[in-house]
This record gives C-alpha cells, sequence and structure tokens, in this order.
C-alpha cells in the first residue's frame, strides 16, 4: 500500500510539475498586442477596435475602451516584446525617421500600416490624426479633404511630426488613438496611475520614440507632396494600392457607399476612384524625381501574397533593421503566415461579391488606367457558365496566347501572298 501511495504522489507531482512549466512557457510567450480579429478578411482593421479605413464620422464611431488599467510601479522598468537587445534600429546613413501612409477608403492601408504600428518601441504611430477634418459631403469615392481643410491637415500633421500634441485635442480622438500600440503600451505603463493627462501622455509616447508615422486616406498626395517639401529626406511616404473592383466590394459590403445602386453608379465611382489613383502614381513619380526614394508604391495584393519580401522591402525603404525573428513576429501577428492559396482566395474574394456585369462596369471606368495601377480587366472569354472554374489570370493568358497565334497565323499568310 505504502508503495501505490508513493506512486501516487510522485505521478501527481510529476503532473504538476510539467503543468508549471507549461504555464511559464506560456506566460513567457505571450504576446502583449495579439489581434484577436481576422485582419485579412477585414484588411481595413488591424485590430479589434474601429476599422481604420471606414467612414470615419464622430456620431458613428464606437467609443474604444482604453487599455486595462494596472498597478504600476514608479521604479518598474518595463520590458515589451522585444527586449532592448532585440530593439529595430535605423540603418546607418539612413534620415528619415517620418512616415505618412496613404492609401484610399477600403483600400487595404491598415495592414502596411500595421505591419509598422508593432514596431512598439520604435515607432509611434497615429491612425487618421485627421478625421475631425473631414468634410460632411466629402466625395464617396476618393473621401479627400477640400482645400482649406487639406492646407490646416498639413499643418496638423506637422504638429504630429514635431510631437507637439498635449494642447492639440482635435488629434486626440480616442476612436482612433487606441489603435496605436505605442500610445496604449505608454498610456498602460507610465501614465495612468501617474496621474498623466492624456495629451502629456501622447506626447511622451511620441518623444520617446525615433520614429513618427500615420496613417490617413484623406490627405491626397499633392498635399503630401506638400510636406514632403518641408522635411525633404527626412520623410518618407508609402502609397498602397488596391484593386479598385475590390475597393468598390468592400464599400457596398461595408455599407460605406449609397452611390452604388446599378452598373452606371459602378462605372461612375470607379472612374473617379481610378482617375484619383492613377494621378496619385503621377503625382509619386514626381516626387522621386525631385526627392530620391521618397515614395513607395505598394499594392495590397503583393504584400498578402509575398509578406517576407514586401515588408523586408518596406523596412529597407524606411531605413529599419529588422532582424528574421522580428519580420517573423510581424508576419505571424498580421497572420500572413498561412498557406499562400488561401492568401490567393482572400485577395480574389470580390469577384464571388460582384457580377461579371459589375465587374466589366468598374473596367469601363478603369481600363484606361489598369496598365498604370497594375491590374487586369474581366478577360473576355469569362461568362458566367466558367466563372468558377477558370481564374482570370489563366483566362487572360489563354487569350493572349490565343492571340498572338492568330497574329502568327496572319503574318504567314501576309508572308504567302507577297511570295
Amino acid at each position: 500500500m505504502m508503495g501505490r501511495t508513493q506512486l501516487r504522489v510522485t505521478c501527481i507531482m510529476a503532473l504538476l510539475t510539467i503543468v508549471c512549466i507549461n504555464t511559464v512557457i506560456f506566460l513567457s510567450s505571450y504576446d502583449p498586442s495579439p489581434v484577436t480579429q481576422d485582419l485579412l478578411m477585414d484588411p481595413n482593421a488591424p485590430v479589434i477596435l474601429v476599422a481604420d479605413d471606414g467612414e470615419d464620422r464622430p456620431v458613428a464611431l464606437p467609443q474604444a475602451a482604453p487599455p486595462r488599467k494596472q498597478q504600476v510601479d514608479r521604479n518598474t522598468h518595463f520590458n515589451t516584446s522585444w527586449s532592448s537587445k532585440k530593439r529595430v534600429h535605423l540603418m546607418f546613413g539612413s534620415m528619415a525617421n517620418k512616415l505618412v501612409v496613404h492609401s484610399y477608403e477600403q483600400g487595404g492601408g491598415g495592414v502596411a500600416s500595421e505591419a509598422l504600428n508593432l514596431l512598439i518601441n520604435e515607432v509611434f504611430f497615429l491612425y487618421q490624426p485627421l478625421y475631425k477634418l473631414a468634410a460632411e459631403e466629402s466625395s464617396p469615392e476618393v473621401n479627400l479633404l477640400d482645400m482649406d481643410e487639406a492646407k490646416q491637415g498639413v499643418e496638423w500633421l506637422q504638429q504630429v511630426f514635431n510631437c507637439s500634441l498635449a494642447q492639440q485635442k482635435d488629434l486626440l480622438h480616442k476612436p482612433f488613438l487606441w489603435k496605436s500600440h505605442s500610445v496604449r503600451y505608454t498610456y498602460t505603463t507610465q501614465c495612468h496611475n501617474h496621474k498623466v493627462n492624456l495629451g502629456e501622455c501622447v506626447e511622451r509616447a511620441c518623444t520617446q520614440r525615433g520614429f513618427r508615422a500615420v496613417y490617413t486616406p484623406r490627405l491626397g498626395m499633392p498635399h503630401i507632396h506638400q510636406l514632403v517639401k518641408v522635411y525633404t529626406k527626412y520623410l518618407k511616404v508609402v502609397m498602397v494600392l488596391r484593386d479598385p473592383r475590390a475597393v468598390l466590394s468592400a464599400r457596398r459590403q461595408a455599407k460605406r457607399s449609397n452611390n452604388i445602386n446599378n452598373l452606371i453608379d459602378f462605372k461612375t465611382e470607379a472612374s473617379e476612384l481610378c482617375t484619383t489613383m492613377a494621378a496619385d502614381i503621377d503625382q509619386a513619380n514626381l516626387m522621386r524625381k525631385h526627392y530620391k526614394d521618397s515614395v513607395m508604391v505598394l499594392r495590397y495584393e503583393h504584400l498578402l501574397l509575398q509578406p517576407y519580401e514586401v515588408l523586408s522591402y518596406l523596412y529597407d525603404f524606411l531605413g529599419l533593421q529588422v532582424t528574421d525573428d522580428q519580420l517573423e513576429r510581424v508576419v505571424r501577428i498580421l497572420r500572413l503566415n498561412r498557406h499562400e492559396q488561401l492568401l490567393l482566395e482572400i485577395t480574389k474574394m470580390w469577384q464571388l461579391d460582384l457580377t461579371l456585369q459589375e465587374s466589366r462596369a468598374v473596367d469601363e471606368g478603369c481600363d484606361i488606367y489598369y496598365d498604370k495601377l497594375g491590374y487586369i480587366s474581366v478577360p473576355e472569354t469569362i461568362n458566367p457558365k466558367n466563372n468558377y472554374f477558370i481564374t482570370w489570370d489563366q483566362a487572360k493568358l489563354l487569350e493572349d496566347i490565343h492571340s498572338n497565334r492568330v497574329l502568327t497565323v496572319k503574318q504567314s499568310l501576309l508572308t504567302d501572298v507577297n511570295n
């Protein structure tokens, strides 16, 4: 009996030891900033608070809760998930320490923004600091500020880049403010239990980090160009593009546009969106001409399908030294490490939402810009019967092969006639 009792006690102690070890491992590997919702299914909502690319009228925004209250000792040294030995540093010779991420409503800018927002120790990131400047009757297609608002927006962003935030309450709107990991972390660890007001806390988060970045779909590229003129080599711009059909599909699903009721509306809204995108690319090329390496044009689809390559290029463009482990962490949190076929299906989900007629209506408004934007129109051979059995890329390839064959035959016939 004693032997059995001792055996049971030994087994229980062994199990408790295993449980304790697993608990320690779990706690040590806990990520303080997990993304609890599927970022890719809603690419414009990198965290669970509110969507960053959505219509951002004050009456429509839920009031996001601040970080959880914690008991914080004044002498405690806080570490994030990246230790000081693993911090991201600016590359030798890199001068830029300011960034504007520009995209369009439902344009996929949230993924690229979150890839920078996750660098919690190094990057002070603000989502939509200009949302209070939005006009009540702004264009539903592009949602840009008007001239007077844009001029004020440029001044506001200069205040952000200079960390002059304590007295600028219009820049500290809570629905988007709490999406900033650096702000949430600073508030939790340095402000909440130290009677530091919100403005001073955000300013502290800004001054403690060497890189300052904002995301805004409201300020057009011509006005962003004005910022580049002010800061020259110290400011860089990332412009995020997304397939116009995917943009309009996402807007309709999110009920962000009331103007898409028929094929004519699709064509009209698509035309204005693509015209703006193409003009922004021209503006980006002009900025590159005068300020070398000032602008990066990033396509949402490329980011999803080649996350390691695109993110590495993004960080290199900004002069940020990110290790393989840090890159892997960002990819994992963004859930970009899933199977390539699944990510491809996510980029093509709009094909299931839009009818062929709606897709072709968008093409009518955008076709002349597709080469510049990097997208293709719906292949002529696609019809309702084969739409779900052959990809558009495959159909386009077959059409090109057929066209080349026809051209070869015509050339051969002409040669025979001439002979």
